[in-house]
């Protein structure tokens, strides 16, 4: 997620009409005229999308994070991966190279440099938890095993030491986001619990057939379906890690805070049978998801500092500022409190 004042600046920007000038200097390396891209959403980038205007066009889509917030590999990263698994005929979107025919763009604009990549629009629609059939989550789980197994050969667009080596400002993740989470000592509580779930992701076997790359974020809202077959996007998570994480990443609404009492057991059950039908799931892997899931929370707890680094101001905060701000702190409360119920029945 980018920090409330970078998104707080970049809707400054934006007109009545969904344009902005900072967009338009993006938009101008892909060869568009200002105004073609309109703004949709900030989170991990700025997305901004250009409607097809004709049948025979794409709709793309612009995605963009300031340099300052994030180095170029985190937009070049999720860009080779893309472009290796649709070579490959996976059925994720599409990267859009440049006029310049490059992945990622390094742009100055109104608002500072920025990092910029392009992609096409996903077809199909989108399936929420409550509308989702138990076919559906079986191809859903079966989608996942399989970009688990089509992603494996591009491990190393993650360990290139040219760039894995450059400096992220993301929290460093060399042990486990546990151990990250309790250095910090600033929540007592959740340090201890932090320590003890360390003790255990550190102990762990450390099985390569369990590990690999993982897409990250392979919830519902990052597919589209026709059918029961989806297209992929939204690789801004991807790295290396253990499936496991993965699983529970993507099946966080279905499981809600307790994979021993899923909001939607039936779905939950049918996702792991798809998933287990393309690749081996065995009873010590599936056992290994409510501490993936608290490893998933703990990531995102490292970020909650840098994120939220603006208090709405009367008279001085756009309207949208005070929601979103309340609702990012509500999520990283419930994280909070999914590590420690994880770590208390740990202890238990």
């Amino acid at each position: 997620m980018l920090p409330l004042s970078e998104i707080k600046s970049l809707n400054s920007t934006v007109d009545e009409a969904w344009r902005s000038p900072v967009a338009d200097a993006v938009a101008a390396a892909w060869g568009l005229p200002p105004g073609a891209a309109l703004y949709l959403r900030s989170s991990a980038a700025h997305v901004f999308i250009v409607p097809a205007k004709t049948t025979a066009q794409e709709t793309i889509f612009l995605r963009f994070v300031p340099a300052r917030v994030r180095p170029e590999q985190a937009l070049l990263r999720p860009a080779r991966l893309l472009t290796a698994l649709s070579s490959a005929g996976h059925p994720v979107v599409s990267a859009v190279l440049s006029e310049a025919g490059r992945l990622v763009e390094t742009l100055a604009t109104p608002a500072g440099s920025v990092h910029a990549a392009a992609v096409t629009a996903a077809r199909g629609e989108e399936r929420e938890p409550e509308t989702l059939t138990e076919d559906q989550s079986w191809a859903w789980g079966a989608a996942l095993a399989r970009f688990h197994m089509d992603a494996a050969p591009h491990r190393g667009i993650f360990l290139d030491p040219g760039i894995a080596g450059k400096a992220d400002t993301q929290p460093a993740l060399a042990t486990s986001p546990f151990a990250t989470l309790a250095s910090l000592n600033v929540d007592p509580r959740l340090a201890r619990a932090a320590e003890t779930l360390a003790a255990d992701w550190a102990a762990l076997p450390g099985l390569p057939a369990q590990k690999g790359v993982l897409h990250g974020d392979f919830e519902l809202d990052n597919l589209r379906w026709e059918g029961d077959a989806v297209s992929i996007f939204d690789l801004d998570e991807a790295r290396i890690g253990r499936f496991a994480e993965d699983i529970a990443s993507a099946l966080r609404d279905i499981v809600g805070q307790d994979c021993d009492n899923p909001t939607y057991p039936a779905l939950f059950a049918s996702f792991l049978d798809g998933y287990a039908s393309v690749r081996t799931l065995n009873e010590d892997e599936v056992a290994l998801l409510p501490i993936c899931m608290a490893s998933n929370a703990a990531r995102d707890l490292l970020q909650r500092t840098g994120v939220l680094d603006v208090e709405p101001a009367a008279g001085d905060s756009p309207p949208w500022l005070p929601d979103l701000r309340s609702s990012l702190v509500n999520h990283y409360d419930e994280k909070r409190s999914l590590i420690l119920r994880v770590a208390e029945k740990t202890l238990n």
